[in-house]
């Protein structure tokens, strides 16, 4: 896993993860508390984190990359990396 801040400017940071650009990282300068813009729809269940508030830009990135590797899971295929003749023995052992 290989996160990349790219400095925009003082209050800007670019993410990307693995070379995906998933969104920035801003800091309002009043508070100096930095908040995640992603690029990529959120999940009502990961949007708070996109409404927390950060003390650091590597804070803010990490829970951006968290929060992409959240969607990324919930679509994953389940049956990824089982190899069919495993999946036919366990149906052919069973029987009602």
């Amino acid at each position: 896993m290989n996160i990349k801040f790219v400095e925009v400017d003082k209050t800007l940071n670019k993410i990307f993860l693995n070379g995906k650009y998933l969104g920035t990282v801003k800091m309002d300068v009043w508070t100096q508390k930095w908040t995640m813009d992603p690029i990529f729809k959120v999940f009502f269940d990961s949007e708070d984190k996109t409404k927390d508030k950060y003390i650091s830009s590597y804070e803010a990135g990490k829970a951006l990359v968290s929060v992409y590797q959240e969607k990324e899971n919930f679509f994953r295929d389940p049956f990824e990396g089982i190899d069919s003749d495993e999946v036919k023995d366990v149906f052919d052992s069973w029987s009602p």
